[in-house]
């Protein structure tokens, strides 16, 4: 048998305010201390949350600047073996290394006949 299933809990009550208007007191400091500790972490966090946002959008820029290109080389490799269209494309893209990431796109290059 669990050791918190031993414990003996017919001993403990619960604890009820007397004073008029203490229950909404309470609840008035705690409401203000929880809004106030809130605000002291986003602006203490706010320039750590910044700098993220700023990576996040300088990867962003390069993943699509790198989509264009590599969509751009599949489509040149496409008419230079005649082909109508591509299909299936697929795009992906990993971290290699901290500030390194690999980028590939390839599908399947089709001639239509009649």
């Amino acid at each position: 048998m669990p050791e918190i299933d031993k414990i003996d809990d017919t001993q403990i009550f619960h604890y009820k305010l007397d004073a008029p208007g203490e229950s909404e007191m309470i609840d008035r400091i705690y409401d203000r201390l929880t809004a106030e500790m809130i605000a002291r972490y986003q602006e203490e966090n706010r320039p750590l949350i910044e700098y993220h946002r700023h990576k996040l959008q300088n990867w962003v820029s390069v993943q699509e600047e790198q989509l264009v290109i590599q969509m751009s080389e599949m489509v040149a490799e496409a008419e230079a073996l005649g082909a109508d269209a591509i299909v299936n494309i697929r795009y992906a893209s990993s971290a290699i290394m901290q500030c390194a990431a690999e980028v590939i796109a390839y599908g399947t290059a089709v001639k239509f006949t009649k």
